[in-house]
């Protein structure tokens, strides 16, 4: 009787691992039957629902029999070959059936005009190229099939599966206005006759030259520093636009400086106006600084170093902002944190302390990675507080140079923003607010620890407010408990909700 039920629990176990097994190799994606060949198509997309591009994949996306493209770009339709053997040249046909939508309106091609695989290539893509924008479409789509393989052995889609993938379904909605912005913020510049530069507009949808060549998309003006007395020249300069020729995603403009002023400070904004165009939709970055400081002043000493510890990635200096709680209805020292990092220069040059890093200049950014793979931002200048609302991985919050040091002797001197531009992100738009500012810094020996005083000031009429408003901050390279003296008579920073 023993041996009878030993036999019929032993089945059992047997079928239900069976079953999981048989349940396992339904799932797309899954290769754990390692001794079958097969070839499928693999797209995927990340959480965003983006394309990923392969091999860029991700371990646990899932591989999809379909998308929908709603903007004029290139889908990449990427075939895998999985197989246990070694293989050459195998060719792999497909075919294309075009639902409700002309031909004529899209490119499908491969790098070579097939598809191939060997033992080394185990993949190969189709691209999908939208040859202009589309509307006025209704259940349109192309439709993709393996059609045949040169190697009779190798399955076709996924075997024992309800998705084999073996078929691929693009639709096709009416294509989104395209969005455009600026890839940069801000340049520093030399001041030299006949200094190029070129300013890049980066659109997120493939465009023709017919779309783009004849708008206005730039404006420009000079501006003065608030927080230097002395005067900024307003130098001559020519703007032409580099003609777009073929469709691109990108349209350049070239910026010449047209006469010298090496030790004079200047001040150029470059603006991206807003297109009166309802194909065209401005988002993003949408202002460059063009900036040069005056003369700069002989220096010695590596006074940076007081304020980062690069053997510790989670080093912070402490600060304390002048700033009105609405609590109390009064004026407040409050308390906030950065992390704080040195700025890599090229090894060897005039500002590097020895270690790669400059002598005179700090950055506050955070360099951990959450699980998603993002870098959240850190506070620097008490910002998070002072302009709520904006995303954490706005690129104000992660600042590669921050502060610029000029020592005096060897336990002080005077300090000035290096940043020019603070970019906020904001569902989905770019607020730019310039900022300059300027102070001192110390060595505090009776608690043998730095300190820096600084007043920072923001323009903020992109956002309805004042062109120069003030904050008062000290920073330390520790953490203080006490709070300095009340600031009484001085201006008080308040939040503002973006």
């Amino acid at each position: 009787m023993k041996d009878i039920s030993f036999t019929l629990k032993f089945v059992f176990l047997t079928l239900i691992c069976g079953l999981m097994l048989s349940c396992e190799n339904d799932k797309p994606g899954s290769e754990a039957r390692l001794d079958v060949s097969f070839i499928r198509f693999s797209f995927q997309t990340d959480s965003n629902n983006e394309p990923l591009q392969f091999p860029n994949f991700g371990n646990n996306q899932e591989e999809r029999s379909g998308f929908t493209l709603s903007k004029r770009d290139t889908i990449k339709l990427p075939l895998v070959l999985t197989t246990p053997n070694s293989i050459t040249n195998i060719e792999v046909v497909f075919k294309t059936e075009y639902n409700n939508v002309d031909e004529s309106n899209f490119s499908i091609f491969t790098t070579s005009g097939k598809l191939q695989f060997d033992q080394n290539q185990l993949s190969d893509t189709i691209y999908i190229v939208p040859n202009k924008r589309l509307q006025n479409l209704s259940n349109a789509s192309i439709d993709f099939q393996i059609n045949s393989i040169s190697d009779s052995s190798i399955n076709i889609g996924y075997p024992n599966t309800l998705n084999p993938l073996d078929r691929f379904s693009l639709s096709l909605v009416n294509f989104e206005p395209v969005t455009y912005q600026f890839d940069t913020s801000s340049v520093e510049i030399e001041g030299v006759q006949d200094e190029n530069y070129f300013i890049d507009i980066e659109f997120d949808q493939i465009v023709n030259s017919e779309n783009v060549n004849n708008l206005n998309w730039l404006d420009s003006d000079f501006v003065q520093n608030s927080c230097s007395d002395e005067v900024t020249f307003n130098f001559d300069f020519n703007l032409e636009i580099q003609t777009l020729e073929t469709p691109s995603k990108k349209l350049r403009y070239s910026i010449e400086i047209l006469e010298n002023f090496e030790n004079i400070p200047s001040s150029l904004n470059i603006r991206l106006q807003d297109i009166e165009d309802i194909n065209f939709t401005r988002q993003g970055q949408n202002l460059i600084q063009f900036f040069k400081s005056g003369e700069v002043p002989i220096r010695s000493g590596d006074p940076a170093a007081s304020f980062y510890n690069v053997s510790n990635r989670f080093y912070r200096t402490f600060g304390k902002a002048w700033a009105f709680d609405e609590t109390d209805n009064e004026c407040q020292w409050q308390n906030f944190q950065s992390f704080t990092r040195p700025v890599e220069v090229e090894s060897g040059s005039e500002f590097d302390n020895g270690t790669g890093f400059h002598k005179y200049k700090i950055g506050f950014r955070n360099i951990i990675r959450n699980p998603n793979g993002d870098i959240i931002g850190t506070n620097p200048f008490n910002l998070r507080r002072f302009y709520d609302g904006a995303s954490v991985l706005s690129p104000a919050f992660s600042q590669m140079e921050s502060l610029e040091f000029f020592p005096e002797n060897e336990f002080g001197g005077s300090v000035k923003l290096s940043i020019q531009n603070l970019e906020f992100l904001v569902n989905g738009e770019t607020i730019n607010i310039p900022v300059c500012g300027n102070g001192t810094y110390t060595y505090d020996s009776e608690n043998d620890r730095w300190e820096i005083f600084l007043t920072f000031i923001t323009d903020e009429t992109q956002i309805s407010g004042n062109p120069s408003v003030e904050k008062f901050l000290y920073i330390y390279n520790e953490n203080v408990g006490e709070d300095p003296e009340p600031l009484n008579g001085f201006e008080c920073g308040t939040q503002v909700i973006l």
